[in-house]
């Protein structure tokens, strides 16, 4: 609680304050060293009565009349405690579904991409059949016209070796004409 809330309780509070006993043990928390409370627990010689302080000038004290009141306080806690529990179970049972559902999703989508993957392979060794076998009859076509290519290349050769010649043989018939004698 924060000083404003204890004001308040100060200022509301219709009793007279008690002063710790002399046997009192006080004991200082700090709370991340911004504030400071004084927790005194009070025990007095007499079982009867304990005291408990949370800051200084408000007590709570239990006397027998006021056990009753603390056992239905405990019964009251024990059932919160008890819905606690139970609210932590259920929790902790939801946690658990979302564990398992997120293990058999796991396995699903493992499962699935084993598949996938055969499924990716089979496609590609098709692709890759389909593709040779195109390659080949590519192949065979090409064989054919690189048949032909050669055989032409070899006819030209060949005519343009007879052209050579024959054009050789018109060189010499014209020389042999322009050297005769005029008769």
């Amino acid at each position: 609680m924060d000083q404003f809330s204890f004001e308040q309780i100060l200022s509301t509070s219709q009793t007279p304050l008690k002063q710790p006993a002399p046997s009192a043990k006080q004991v200082t928390v700090s709370d991340e060293g911004a504030n400071q409370r004084t927790e005194e627990i009070i025990a007095s010689q007499n079982t009867d009565e304990v005291q408990i302080s949370n800051s200084p000038g408000i007590e709570l004290s239990s006397h027998g009349s006021d056990r009753i009141l603390n056992y239905e306080h405990s019964r009251y806690f024990s059932a919160v405690n008890a819905r606690i529990e139970g609210i932590e179970g259920k929790a902790q049972g939801l946690i658990d579904k979302v564990n398992v559902s997120r293990k058999r999703d796991l396995e699903l989508m493992t499962d699935f991409r084993e598949k996938l993957l055969m499924k990716v392979s089979e496609l590609c060794h098709k692709l890759e059949d389909q593709l040779y076998d195109i390659y080949e009859q590519d192949n065979k076509a090409i064989q054919d016209k690189m048949q032909e290519l050669s055989t032409i290349m070899r006819r030209n050769v060949h005519m343009s070796t007879e052209l050579q010649e024959a054009c050789h043989n018109v060189v010499r018939l014209y020389k042999g004409l322009c050297m005769q004698p005029e008769l």
